[in-house]
């Protein structure tokens, strides 16, 4: 797979901020990030965890976890070291969100620069970068995707590259089943009944692949994950009763709050535009937005980090909803956009760096603890608590050897973190 020089360039320029995402930022951002991947990783190494309710109640495949075991073995025996190197893979792999966005864009539209706009977009939206080093399965889902976009684009693959997507999509049903929905827009993206064939073979052979795999490796029921997954949520309705319902409008709100409402609203125009929606092979770029987009405000529990995994495709919509302007006659539209999208980047720039300040705080704080155990001041595996901080709302991480919890806030109390017994509290 070659990419074409200007866009190795933005892929080189864009590494460069996710690199000092990765040495500065905690990596976690909500306090069910931690609990769904390290937590597990705790319980799967032996040692004491907290690990979330859906791993408890076998809701999660266990195959992310050994992911990040796998990733993080050789650096064991000194978490700081280890963190920083899966938020490094992780950045790794966010590049891919960046030269999805350039060769969809450039299929669609050759020649007219909105590729070298758009991946630019994607490179060094702040919110982009920030949630890039995230060590999360939303994280690896949008990778993911782009991943599987990377491939559609692909002409010289034949039905190779069908078998491709389908291989993706399935591998990321173990990341999150809602992924499921991403199978669709490539679906209905298909040219003929080949293309379809092949998609397919791809997508069943991954699923019963890991499938087998994961009982394997965790001597469960084959997609015994998913099933629970389906009975709490679909035939219990849990989520909703547990946790509440919420407004049909919420991932409206979310996603003006994630993008600001400049690049959402352009991106929302761009649907309307039906010499775009006439382009089959537009489908699978609008369809990993508005698919799920659609069907999770259809379901009564909301959160907003359930979309963060294809939130990413608005900024190339968006562009083509910007390039759409040029066609009315009224020419004020594209400058008024233009400083719109400016002033958006701007609050963007604003809101993360704020998020930014903590996490380095954060991450020195935790730094100061993970020396104090690695110096023998506390019993060996014992977990560490900063003082005045819930258990519950931890931002922590572990390796096989010691675990350290801390939250954000953490750095604003500058307590000096103290021993604690997960039993105890």
């Amino acid at each position: 797979m070659k990419f074409k020089w200007e866009l190795r360039e933005i892929l080189g320029l864009a590494a460069i901020p996710r690199i000092a995402a990765a040495f500065t930022s905690l990596g976690f951002d909500h306090p069910n990030e931690p609990f769904r991947t390290l937590e597990p990783m705790a319980a799967l190494s032996g040692w004491t965890a907290n690990p979330p309710w859906e791993w408890t109640q076998g809701l999660l495949s266990a195959l992310p976890v050994y992911f990040h075991l796998v990733i993080s073995a050789p650096f064991q025996e000194n978490p700081i070291v280890a963190l920083t190197a899966m938020k490094l893979i992780y950045a790794v792999l966010s590049l891919t969100l960046v030269a999805a966005t350039y060769q969809v864009i450039e299929k669609l539209k050759p020649k007219s620069g909105l590729s070298l706009m758009a991946a630019c977009g994607v490179a060094f939206w702040p919110e982009l970068v920030f949630q890039s080093v995230r060590i999360m399965d939303y994280s690896l889902e949008a990778a993911g995707l782009a991943g599987a976009l990377l491939l559609w684009n692909q002409e010289n693959f034949r039905g190779k590259r069908f078998i491709g997507i389908g291989l993706i999509i399935g591998a990321l049903f173990f990341v999150r089943p809602q992924t499921c929905l991403a199978f669709l827009p490539f679906l209905l993206g298909t040219t003929n009944r080949y293309e379809v064939v092949f998609l397919s073979l791809g997508y069943g052979a991954s699923i019963v692949g890991f499938g087998l795999l994961e009982s394997a490796l965790t001597q469960v029921d084959f997609l015994a994950p998913f099933q629970n997954y389906i009975f709490y949520n679909v035939v219990r309705n849990g989520a909703a009763r547990d946790y509440g319902s919420d407004p049909w409008h919420r991932y409206i709100t979310e996603v003006g709050k994630y993008w600001s409402w400049f690049p959402f609203f352009i991106a929302l125009f761009a649907f309307s535009r039906k010499s775009l929606i006439q382009q089959r092979k537009a489908w699978p770029l609008l369809g990993l937005f508005a698919i799920p987009f659609l069907v999770h405000s259809a379901i009564s529990h909301k959160e907003g980090r359930f979309l963060y995994g294809s939130l990413w495709t608005v900024v190339p919509i968006a562009v083509l909803g910007w390039d759409s302007l040029k066609g009315f006659r009224k020419k004020w539209l594209i400058p008024l956009t233009t400083v719109g999208i400016g002033l958006a980047f701007l609050a963007s720039i604003h809101r993360v760096s704020q998020k930014w300040t903590l996490h380095h705080q954060s991450t020195q704080a935790i730094a100061s603890a993970g020396l104090k155990i690695r110096q023998g001041n506390y019993p060996d595996k014992s977990p560490v608590l900063i003082q005045g901080e819930p258990l519950w709302s931890p931002a922590g991480f572990l390796l096989r050897t010691h675990r350290v919890i801390c939250h954000q806030s953490c750095a604003e109390s500058r307590a000096e973190p103290i021993p604690v017994s997960l039993s105890a509290q």
